[in-house]
């Protein structure tokens, strides 16, 4: 029960906290439908804190994409080029992505101490807690690229197709 309970958390990391992140905004936008509609009136923070999910959901999101390999690509050069230059292609674009990502988490850390001053009009809340979803997306995302990496590395050197990441 356990093995199943640490296997579970290990392939939904990121879809935990989207999906919650997601059941808020959907929460919140359908009561405060209700509240207008029925008895005109709304909760002043709901839309804060449904927009603030809202970003949340999307950047968590897109690192358990990411992780799954699930974002949009050009598969075109890949279909046309033998086993061995697919893999060497797929670890050079692997390489490429992570010095990506390592870029944009340095930059929204910057973005993120930067933005400790500013606070959210109606709740007060300072908007680091907002931006730290760029910070841990791209990070999520670079971790994820050195795990790609290794598995392309391993690929190179067996017969496992390229790109395929393994939580062992």
């Amino acid at each position: 029960m356990q093995k199943k309970v640490v296997s579970f958390f290990k392939n939904h990391f990121n879809d935990l906290p989207a999906d919650i992140f997601l059941s808020i905004v959907v929460v919140l936008v359908i009561v405060n439908v209700i509240l207008r509609y029925f008895f005109n009136h709304t909760l002043s923070w709901a839309e804060e804190v449904s927009t603030n999910s809202f970003v949340w959901c999307t950047f968590i999101g897109a690192a358990a994409c990411y992780r799954r390999k699930l974002l949009i690509s050009i598969d075109f050069l890949m279909t046309t080029l033998p086993p061995l230059g697919k893999k060497i292609l797929t670890l050079a674009i692997d390489i490429i992505v992570l010095m990506i990502n390592v870029y944009l988490t340095y930059l929204s850390i910057i973005f993120c101490m930067n933005s400790t001053i500013k606070t959210t009009a109606i709740m007060g809340v300072p908007y680091i807690y907002i931006n730290l979803s760029l910070a841990v997306s791209f990070a999520l995302m670079t971790v994820y690229s050195v795990f790609f990496i290794v598995s392309d590395v391993r690929a190179l050197k067996s017969r496992e197709p390229a790109g395929e990441l393994q939580w062992k």
